[in-house]
C-alpha cells in the first residue's frame, strides 16, 4: 500500500506546531520524525488529525518532550485525532499540561506510546475522549480501556438513580424517549455499583430481571454474600437453610430460619 507523507525531520523544536490563530485547520498524513522536543504542539481549537504520526522525538535529554501536545494559553475544544501514533522516545505519548484547561480532545484509533505514560491528561477540567486503545478494546471517556468489549468511564450525572432527574454514567433509551432509559453508575462515594430504571422529570420505574425465564444468581451462598430486600438480608447457611436477618448478619448462622426447613 502506498502512504505518502509530509514530513517534519530533525527539527531543533517541534516538528509541528499549530497556531492558536490557525483553528478550523486539518492535518493528514503529517510524520514529525527525530526532533528535539514535541512532534506536534496544538494550541488551535477546532482541528482534525488524521494518520498523522510522531516517531523518535524528544531527543533533547534536557526537556519533556512528547507526541502530541495540547499548549496554548486558552481553553481547547473540539479537536479529534483519527488514527495517529506517536511510538519511540517520547516522554508521553498524548499529553495535556496543568496550564491548559478545559481541553476535550478526542482519541478514536491510533497508538500513543510514552516512557513516563501513554496518554497523560493534567489539564484543569480537561478531558480525554477515546473510541479504541492500544489494545484494540473498545472505550468512550477513556483512553486505556481495560475491560474487553466496551469500556464507558464516565462523570456521573447530576442527580440520584431512582428519583425524577437524569442520573448515572451510562443510560440505555429507547429510540422513541430519551427520557426513558435504563441507567448504570459507579458511586465512588458509597464504593457500590447501581442499577435504575427511570422516567426523567417522572418516577422510577419497574425493574426486571428474565421475566420470561433463566435463572438469577445473587452472592455465592454465604452470609456475606446476601440477597437484600429493603434492610433485611436473605442467605443460605452451610446446611442449605434459607436464612433471614434485619440488617447484615455477624455469622453464617446469624438471624433466623425462614420457614420449616431440615
Amino acid at each position: 500500500m502506498l502512504r505518502l507523507f509530509y514530513e517534519s525531520r530533525f527539527c531543533e523544536n517541534d516538528g509541528f506546531w499549530f497556531d492558536a490563530i490557525a483553528s478550523y485547520t486539518s492535518g493528514t498524513n503529517l510524520m514529525s520524525y527525530g526532533c528535539k522536543r514535541h512532534g506536534y504542539r496544538i494550541d488551535n481549537d477546532f482541528a482534525t488529525f488524521t494518520s498523522c504520526v510522531a516517531k523518535a522525538n524528544s531527543q533533547d535529554p534536557e526537556a519533556f518532550g512528547v507526541g502530541y501536545l495540547i499548549g496554548g494559553p486558552r481553553n481547547k475544544a473540539f479537536v479529534t485525532f483519527l488514527g495517529c501514533m506517536a511510538f519511540q522516545n517520547h516522554k508521553v505519548g498524548f499529553y495535556i499540561p496543568s496550564g491548559v484547561t478545559k481541553a476535550t480532545p478526542t482519541l478514536i484509533g491510533g497508538r500513543y506510546e510514552g516512557l513516563i505514560a501513554n496518554v497523560l491528561n493534567d489539564g484543569a477540567n480537561s478531558k480525554i475522549g477515546s473510541l479504541m486503545s492500544n489494545n484494540g478494546n473498545m472505550g468512550s471517556g477513556t483512553t486505556e480501556p481495560e475491560a474487553s468489549g466496551f469500556h464507558v468511564a464516565g462523570k456521573k450525572m447530576a442527580g440520584k438513580l431512582g428519583d425524577t432527574g437524569n442520573a448515572g454514567q451510562f443510560a440505555i433509551s429507547p429510540e422513541s424517549s430519551n427520557s426513558k432509559r435504563l441507567s448504570f453508575e459507579y458511586d465512588d462515594t458509597a464504593n457500590m455499583a447501581r442499577i435504575q430504571a427511570i422516567e426523567a422529570g417522572i418516577s422510577h420505574r419497574i425493574l426486571q430481571v428474565n421475566p420470561y425465564g433463566g435463572h438469577v444468581t445473587v452472592g455465592k451462598g454465604t452470609f456475606d454474600s446476601t440477597l437484600v430486600l429493603n434492610n433485611h438480608y436473605l442467605w443460605v447457611d452451610a446446611s442449605s437453610r434459607l436464612r433471614i436477618s434485619y440488617g447484615p448478619p455477624a455469622s453464617a448462622n446469624a438471624g433466623v430460619v425462614v420457614g420449616s426447613q431440615a
